[in-house]
């Protein structure tokens, strides 16, 4: 795998794998892990890139956070 690269807006079509906080981050950041493939198809192939996606706002749930990516990925087209 390469180096993970850390960016504010999500890719055009790449996919959401997980949202998470990180622990050397404030307590509120939390990102969300984006591949450049379906996951489905990501188990066939060797490489993907990958890319942490900053989730704005102050969430306090795994689930808030993970409604605040959808709605950056349904809004940014």
């Amino acid at each position: 795998m390469s180096d993970i690269e850390w960016v504010d807006r999500p890719p055009d079509g790449w996919f959401v794998l997980d949202v998470m906080k990180l622990k050397k981050l404030r307590k509120w950041d939390w990102w969300a892990l984006m591949i450049e493939v379906a996951p489905d198809e990501h188990k066939h192939r060797r490489r993907a890139r990958e890319v942490y996606v900053r989730i704005p706002g102050k969430h306090r749930t795994y689930e808030d956070a993970w409604e605040a990516m959808e709605e950056m990925i349904s809004t940014r087209h």
